[in-house]
Order: C-alpha cells, then structure tokens, then sequence
C-alpha cells in the first residue's frame, strides 16, 4: 500500500483521487486525542479512504524514561492513542522509539525499553499494529533488538529514511538492510544529511532510486508512506522511475481507468517493459559526418561504427563516455556441491568484498580507466550484508544444486531481474552515459553453460568449457550436469522457465539490467560469457535489447562464440581472456571513448582544406573500401 501523509495539505484528497493510505498526523498532538467531536469528525471523513495510519503524539514522551511517573504518563497517552486507533477504524500506529543518545546507555535503554512496548501492547486495543520509528536513533541495531526482544507480531519498525539520513551516520540502505523484513511502514522524504528538512524525494543527498530499489527487494512487504508537503510532486517521482504504477493498469496503458496508484512490489514484468527503437535520424546524421571525416572512407573501422550505433542509442549525433560505470552482480550457485569448479565456494563472498575493496582485476582497470564500480550482492550465501561499499540486494543465500532440482523459483527470477533492472535505473538516474555488466560467483560458468544450451538446443559439448580451470574429472562432470538439467526442461526456451530451472541469481539481475539499460537508451557493454548469456536472455526477453549492447572482448569460453552469434553483434577485442567479474568492460569503454572522441572531434575535409574528390571512386565502390 502506499500512503500518504497530511504533513501536504492535499493529502485527503490525493488519497481519495489516487486510491490511497492516508496517514493522520492530527493527533501528534496529545490534547487531540481527548476531543470526541474532533475524532467523530475524522471517523467520517475517513469512510471510502483505502486504508489510514495514525501517528501518536511523541513531544515529551520517552518510553524508557528513568522516572517512571515520566514512563506512565507515556504509556497513558500511547494507549490514549491506540484507543482513537480503535474508534477511527485505523489499524496501524506509528509511535516514536523514543532514544536519546548519549542520555540512554544501549546496555539497559533496550531491556526497559522491551519492557514498556510489551506491557503497552498487552492493553493496546486489539487489532491495532504498533510500529516504532526511528528518529535520533543512531544505529538500526538497538531497534532491532527491541522488536526482536518483544516477540509480538503486532509490533514492527516504521523506517523514517529521512531521520535515518539527518541523525545517523549509518548509511540509509544499511539500515534496509539490517532491519529487512522488521519494516511495516516507510516515511519517504529527502534532506541533506544536516536537519531534516522532509524535502521532495529528488531533493537532498540521499540515493533515493538505490534506496527504493533496496526496501523492494529486502523489505518486500513494507508499505511506503510518502512524508513530503509536496505529495504530488513525489507520486510523480515514484511512477516516473518504475516504484509505482497505476492499479490495475493494462500493458499497453499508461494510466488505469480508476487513477489509483500502487507500489511496484519486487519482481520484474518484462512484457511491461517497452524497448525504444534506436533513433534512424541520429545514426544517419552520424554516418553523414563519418563520411565528411578527413580520413579514407572506413578506415577507422569499427571505430565508426561504434559511434553510429552510440547515437542510435541516444538520440544525439555527438556523444561523450566520460561517465561510465561498471555493475557487477555477485551470488553464489548451488552446483558448486557437484565439483564443477576449481574455485571453492567461499571465493564468491571474498572476491566480492575484494571487488568493492578495489583490490581484483575488474576493480583495477575500472580505476585506471576512470570508470566507477557498483557491486550489488543479489545472492551470496553470507550471514548478513556485507557492507564495505557492496550494496545489498539479495533475494536469496545463492540457489539451489540444479543437477537435482530447479535452481530458484520464478518469484526469485523476478526479483533478481527486478535488481539489475534497477541498479541500470540508478545509473541512468546519476548522469552515467555507458555502462558495463559483470558478475562474480563461483560456478556460474557451469549455470551460463546450461542457459545456453537449452536456450539455443545446444548440446554440452558445444557451451561447456572449464572455466577457472577445472580438473578433467570435474570437466566431465560439469558437461553431464549441464545435458542432465538442460533434459528436465523438455525442449522448452521460455526464458523465466529456463533461468528458474538451471540459471543463476548473477545471471538474472544481468539480464534485468540490460533490460534497464535498453529501456532507458542507455548503451551497454557486454563482458564475456556469463554476461553474453545474460545479454541472450535479455534480447529474449525484450526484444530489441540488443540495439543497446556492444561486446567488449571475445571470451576463451567454449560457446561464447555462439552466443554472440546469436545476438548479432562482435566484439570490439580479441585478447585471449576469460577473468569474468566485468574485466572487458573498462577496456571497452576506453575504445568506446576513442571512438567518440575522434568522431566529434577530428576535422572534416572542409576543416583541413582538402578537396575529397580523390575519393570519389573510393566511396563509389565498397570493396575498394576494405
């Protein structure tokens, strides 16, 4: 559900036009609660309404306060409010955790503060849900033990972003992270870090379309509430970036017959996706200018190419790759109990942290080739978040062994295409102009090998190679399990059934952010095997995804050369590589960047004052161009 708060003024009736929650603040103050007109009069004005939220009074109120005459006298107006809750047909609370740092020491603030929340929801009235939010609270942790430690399902956490960004240095998204499925209720507002303004969602420091993308995915039933004096202006925000969309609207509509708005939960529609055609004006006023160049016709090569096709992405005949970013995916693959890797498994989780250390290979030439890197955990088999600049989205702790049963459920495709579709929106979002798609997860050249032959009806032997170097037993092996999974699927070549079946969670958040990146014009690059497969199954999927694509290198592995194939395109490179984690794409982009650069910048003949006539017979005459 997505509400939205009275702190705008027209919130009662964006509620009511948009099918809305509406969340209360009348009642913030205390003496309120007693006037019996006031709360008769919100009763009838609440009939029809979607849903409704009320939040309690909090000045002076401190539930873990040492006096206990100052703890009563909360509890009192706490449950004041429960019983207007109660009265307004309202089944939600929101209610202040009440820290105070520096005045309450986390060793007996938690067990105090467990024990007023328990006795409050004992005479709380039924039905009625209480959610603490934060406020100066400076960490998520003593939050989560609270909730933890009170052990009752009507009590959960309201995630206030805002005050999350204003009065604690923890970073929002870790909080997402640690607190996950303990969020109910999320206030969406924006500020810039020093006081908490409650600014329109584009209008402070905050990552808001990575924040959004984080509560989908790891706080999936959360209901957002939209906490801004300019409501409208953030619903537009949320359904202008794909985080909400018109209930009940058609595919082919932009806009339900009804006007009510819902969130966009995690998982992924591809057929709700529309893919733009590559614009023919600008790629002809390209090849125009390509044959002006003071140069013999062709011989740039595909470095004229690449820059046709770069205005065909973006619609613009001149284009810069000055901002680039690298996304790499990382999760770990179930099949690796099989032996088909020489890796072990806790190379997943190592190499990943290493990767936003910026200690591998991909990490080393993305900074040397002035790209950033963004390393998104959407499946590796950890206790929690990883933290160190890895961002956490994952949906589950790597799949399942697809040599005995199906890799991860459709729902778990879904969201993981969802968080590579999203993390592509961010990089649209910030201004990036050219992105590149990585992975990192032990055995997935095994999981992008079975992909691709049930993709394309292709025996093992044909997409399965060895990998990081596996031994000629494990060599075996992998081929059998491949043709053995492959087999369950019955010849089909539906996408979603093929990834649930034998892919991974690496491979799928690839596909969505190839998908993302093509939605958005935004140009991509392909790494090597894992990343071609995922740029297949996303051409699949969407159509059209593969105008937006170009492949970095040629990968060593066997059946990357049918892959590609496939796709339609070639590699820019051809340097006997086969590291993964995205380590052609930096490479790629500084070609990209060549390219670019030497089409809007070099002198036509004009420029030099050279008479082209010479070449008449040259662009008359293809062959004499090769």
């Amino acid at each position: 559900m997505l509400y939205v708060s009275e702190m705008d003024p027209r919130a009662g009736e964006l509620a009511r036009a948009h099918g809305l929650g509406l969340e209360l603040i009348e009642f913030c103050d205390a003496e309120r609660l007693a006037d019996a007109e006031r709360v008769a009069r919100r009763r009838e004005e609440l009939r029809g309404l979607a849903a409704a939220s009320l939040h309690a009074p909090y000045a002076e109120l401190f539930p873990c306060a040492v006096d206990p005459e100052a703890r009563a006298l909360a509890k009192r107006r706490l449950l004041r409010a429960g019983e207007v809750c109660a009265r307004l047909g309202v089944r939600r609370m929101i209610a202040h955790s009440g820290c105070a740092p520096r005045l309450y020491f986390p060793e007996w603030y938690v067990p105090r503060s467990v024990e007023f929340w328990r006795e409050l929801l004992r005479a709380l009235p039924e039905g009625v849900e209480l959610l603490l939010e934060n406020v100066l609270d400076p960490d998520p942790g003593e939050l989560a033990a609270i909730v933890d430690g009170v052990g009752d399902p009507r009590l959960g956490v309201c995630l206030d972003v805002g005050h999350a960004n204003a009065y604690s240095k923890v970073p929002v998204e870790d909080w997402v992270s640690a607190l996950g499925g303990r969020i109910r209720h999320v206030h969406l507002h924006n500020n810039n870090g020093g006081r908490d303004e409650h600014a329109a969602l584009d209008a402070g420091s905050l990552d808001m379309p990575g924040l959004l993308s984080a509560l989908r995915i790891l706080a999936p039933g959360a209901d957002w509430c939209v906490e801004s004096r300019d409501a409208a202006a953030c619903l537009a925000y949320l359904e202008e970036r794909g985080f909400a969309k018109p209930a009940g609207a058609e595919k082919s509509s932009s806009k339900a017959a009804s006007g009510h708005i819902e969130v966009c939960r995690p998982g992924f529609d591809p057929a709700r996706v529309a893919i733009p055609p590559l614009d023919a004006a600008a790629m002809e006023a390209a090849r125009a200018r390509q044959a002006q160049l003071a140069k013999p016709p062709g011989s740039l090569g595909q470095l004229e190419e690449i820059a046709i096709r770069f205005a065909g992405m973006t619609g613009r005949e001149r284009n810069r790759a000055k901002r680039r970013r690298l996304l790499v995916f990382a999760a770990d693959n179930g099949v690796v109990a099989e032996g088909v890797s020489s890796a072990p498994k806790r190379v997943t989780l190592a190499q990943t942290v290493n990767l936003a250390r910026g200690l591998t290979g991909a990490a080393t030439l993305a900074r040397h080739f002035d790209a950033e890197l963004r390393v998104y955990d959407v499946g590796v088999d950890a206790p929690g978040p990883l933290g160190g600049g890895v961002a956490h989205r994952r949906i589950a702790n790597g799949t399942r062994n697809l040599a005995v049963e199906p890799a991860m459920t459709r729902e778990e495709v879904l969201a993981a295409l969802g968080a590579g579709y999203d993390a592509a929106g961010e990089a649209a979002e910030s201004g990036i102009e050219v992105i590149g798609v990585g992975e990192m997860g032990i055995g997935n050249t095994t999981t992008s090998a079975a992909v691709l032959s049930a993709l394309l009806k292709l025996p093992a032997a044909e997409t399965v190679g060895r990998g990081g170097g596996v031994n000629d037993a494990g060599f075996a092996r992998k081929r059998e399990i491949v043709d053995s999974a492959v087999a369950r699927l019955n010849g089909s070549r539906d996408v979603l059934e093929v990834l649930s079946e034998v892919g991974g969670l690496d491979i799928a958040a690839m596909c969505g952010a190839f998908i993302g990146a093509a939605a958005r014009r935004l140009p991509a690059v392909i790494d090597g095997y894992i990343s071609v497969v995922a740029a297949l199954c996303a051409e699949r999927l969407a159509p059209g995804c593969r105008d937006y694509m170009f492949a970095s290198h040629a990968s060593w592995e066997r059946g990357y050369a049918r892959a590609i194939e496939a796709l339609g395109l070639k590699p820019m490179l051809s340097l006997e590589m086969r590291l993964g984690e995205g380590s052609g794409c930096p490479i790629a982009f500084a070609v990209i960047d060549a390219a670019l650069a030497v089409h809007s910048e070099m002198a036509t003949f004009d420029e030099a004052r050279i008479d082209d006539g010479y070449l008449a017979e040259i662009r008359g005459d293809e062959r004499l161009q090769r």
